[in-house]
């Protein structure tokens, strides 16, 4: 998956733009609003123990490892075209982390759904690939994380609700339009953002915080992390 993110980010980079497209294309791929499907995949260094157990025939020592700024996710942004230059973006998607699972019969997970928006500023249309239109574009916004949840079954049952909060984002992206109305684009985000648990339980107590193995606090949470994303506009 990644490496298909690279291919792609690659192709965009090595285009030669050839020139502006000209006035009547530029009204021609004037819309005001698109309907914007996307997945993505999350960078991040977050990473921290959340349990381990001992093989009493072998005494291997297994672990199971949660990344919660490291990420996938999936969701849909709607935009609206302020003028050529300028595009302002709302939306939801789903998050799920990263698990490192070594532990037979664990399982461990950190989700959360996520509203965003975001000022967008864009360069004019170039033609590239027989003359469709591609740009670059970039901005700022803000990420709301929604009732972020932490589940660890196995070695122990983990129960973590944690803090809705609003963090923060800047992306850099381009698209390419071959057709009216469809469009890809690719896009980077460096977003910000920590959580902290209002309620936890651990095999079924109620407790004020967690200390995985590793000595890593579980009460907090770093969802600080780089994204690539990859998805379509659809112009109506």
């Amino acid at each position: 998956m990644k490496k298909y993110f690279l291919s792609a980010l690659l192709l965009l980079l090595s285009s030669n733009a050839i020139g502006e497209v000209t006035a009547e294309d530029a009204e021609r791929f004037q819309d005001e609003i698109t309907l914007q499907p996307y997945f993505y995949l999350g960078f991040g260094h977050a990473k921290f123990k959340a349990g381990s157990a001992i093989n009493q025939t072998t005494k291997e020592v297994s672990n199971v490892y949660l990344n919660p700024a490291s990420a996938d996710g999936f969701g849909v942004k709607v935009k609206y075209n302020v003028d050529t230059m300028l595009d302002i973006v709302g939306g939801a998607g789903y998050n799920s982390a990263h698990v490192d699972q070594t532990i037979k019969d664990a399982d461990a997970s950190f989700s959360w759904i996520n509203y965003s928006g975001s000022l967008i500023v864009k360069t004019p249309n170039y033609y590239v690939f027989l003359k469709s239109p591609l740009r670059w574009y970039g901005g700022l916004g803000f990420d709301y994380y929604n009732s972020p949840e932490l589940i660890i079954k196995g070695w122990a049952n983990v129960n973590g609700k944690y803090t809705s909060k609003i963090g923060y984002h800047a992306l850099l992206g381009t698209e390419f339009r071959d057709k009216e109305s469809l469009s890809v684009f690719m896009e980077a985000r460096y977003r910000v953002a920590t959580v902290e648990s209002t309620s936890m339980q651990f095999n079924g107590a109620i407790a004020y915080d967690l200390v995985a193995p590793d000595g890593t606090h579980l009460r907090t949470m770093n969802l600080s992390a780089i994204e690539l994303a990859l998805g379509l506009n659809w112009y109506f």
